[in-house]
């Protein structure tokens, strides 16, 4: 199988790093955690040194102290917990030497070397190595998916579901629909899953875009491994934001994912999950501006955020109310989710669960 590792683009999206560190402080195994903290609390940046396991027992330690003073107990709190401890982990670092982890046996990844071929030294956040590192474990494994015929390699900050509901939807929707597209564009595409399916529906042309350069290129690999093997594809991944210059017909496509909670992204994979406030009105003035009469669109959606109490109101049904007499519903499907979380236990995220569904709605621009 080929690797586009080696192709990596200058301009992805990757994680912070810094030669030096301000008022930086070495811990090193043996020390008591609570000491290595306070440091953190009176504004100094920590280096852990010694070993990989020292560096992730503090971590874990980390992590189950802020779980215990700020508790989740619904979205809101949990937000507050999340940002509470990337604050204290925006402090904690590790030493990167010649593309390695300087502390004994820590696991290789290739991308250090790979994201930053000009620096030796440098430094790197321990939250940022460790997201890193799960995500090259995802891009070199790929995921399967029983919506299409080959596996994804979702590469580093590209959003890639977990979940796969929305997905057998889309595609029984699709299945019966799709000889009818001349051309499909697959709106913020992440790893590309939608593009794919599309293209496995019998969808000849198909235009991905995203505003994230990680996602272009990790559609881009995924392609080359296709036509590696010989296969078609017909699938165009470019960098854009909503539909760029694309204008979709009366016997196109257009298929958007959009994010369905409403709060402000602060990482690149947060893009995924959350919009900001006049998200919606702008997706939708884009599908009116774009989209000729008759032009299919087909909305996935989460109602996570009805469900949790987060918002009160649904963002595509206001959205088609203030765009009126542009859009018509031709059908709404509803899917329940079956994919429980893995924590043990009841919990806040459980119980949201059992009432959020996946919805498709299917539109045509009038």
């Amino acid at each position: 199988m080929p690797d586009c590792s080696h192709q990596i683009p200058e301009n992805i999206i990757k994680p912070a790093v810094s030669e030096t560190a301000d008022k930086i402080f070495s811990a090193v195994p043996g020390m008591v955690f609570h000491g290595i903290l306070r440091h953190v609390e009176a504004g100094r940046n920590i280096c852990l040194e010694g070993t990989w396991g020292f560096a992730l027992a503090f971590y874990s330690w980390l992590k189950k102290r802020v779980s215990g003073s700020v508790p989740a107990t619904d979205y809101h709190s949990s937000r507050r917990q999340l940002s509470e401890l990337r604050r204290l982990q925006s402090s904690v670092w590790v030493r990167i030497s010649k593309g390695s982890v300087d502390l004994k046996k820590a696991p290789e990844n290739p991308w250090l070397r790979q994201f930053y071929p000009e620096r030796e030294k440098f430094l790197i956040r321990l939250s940022d190595l460790l997201g890193m590192n799960g995500s090259w474990q995802w891009y070199k494994k790929g995921i399967e998916y029983a919506v299409i015929d080959h596996p994804i390699h979702p590469f580093y900050g590209v959003y890639f579901p977990t979940r796969t509901e929305h997905l057998t939807l889309f595609d029984s929707w699709l299945r019966d629909k799709s000889a009818g597209f001349k051309r499909a564009y697959d709106i913020g595409a992440g790893c590309g899953v939608l593009s794919f399916i599309m293209k496995r529906r019998g969808i000849e042309n198909v235009v991905a875009t995203d505003i994230n350069p990680n996602a272009v290129f990790s559609i881009n690999c995924d392609l080359s491994r296709l036509r590696a093997e010989g296969k078609s594809t017909g699938i165009i991944a470019e960098k854009t934001d909503l539909m760029g210059e694309h204008l979709a017909s009366a016997n196109d496509l257009v298929v958007c994912n959009p994010p369905w909670i409403p709060a402000k992204p602060e990482k690149t994979m947060d893009y995924g999950s959350y919009y900001p406030p006049g998200f919606y009105d702008r997706l939708f003035g884009e599908f009116k501006q774009k989209c000729a009469y008759g032009a299919t669109i087909a909305i996935i959606f989460s109602d996570f955020a009805y469900a949790a109490g987060i918002s009160k109101t649904h963002p595509v049904y206001e959205a088609i109310k203030a765009h009126d007499n542009h859009f018509s519903i031709l059908t709404s499907e509803k899917a329940a989710i079956s994919q429980r979380t893995s924590r043990k236990g009841k919990s806040w995220i459980n119980a949201v669960r059992q009432k959020e569904n996946l919805e498709l709605f299917i539109l045509r621009r009038v």
